[in-house]
């Protein structure tokens, strides 16, 4: 077994959604050699894979100068429309090795997402 040597965390922040717009997802790993990047894998709530399709776009990302890789899930507004009754969801993402092919996948990290519900608002204008 090898580990890609230098991933020191794979991490994710809960963000607040809403259901009306398309909605971006970060998996972000951190302490990469700026010349490999990590394969990502995503999960959606119920364990099944997540491609590119009509509900997902999927970005691997880069490693930038700081060694850090953004992996973003974008779910779009119709794949959004079934967590409409939902006060939160969760994705899941993992990183495999790109320089070591051996090596096993991390741990899924959970990619949570809190529901917010945007009311109506209502005001009165004064003329006067």
């Amino acid at each position: 077994m090898y580990y890609e040597r230098n991933i020191s965390a794979v991490t994710s922040t809960p963000k607040d959604v809403t259901t009306a717009v398309d909605q971006m997802l970060t998996c972000a790993i951190n302490g990469l050699d700026a010349t490999h990047a990590v394969v990502v894998t995503w999960k959606d709530p119920a364990d099944g894979a997540v491609s590119d399709d009509d509900d997902y776009d999927l970005v691997a990302g880069t490693v930038d100068g700081s060694g850090v890789q953004n992996a973003v899930l974008t779910v779009k507004v119709a794949k959004l429309a079934t967590f409409d009754s939902q006060t939160s969801f969760t994705y899941k993402c993992s990183v495999t090795s790109s320089q070591y092919s051996d090596s096993p996948p991390s741990s899924d990290v959970d990619v949570v997402a809190n529901v917010v519900k945007l009311g109506k608002v209502l005001f009165t204008i004064n003329t006067s």
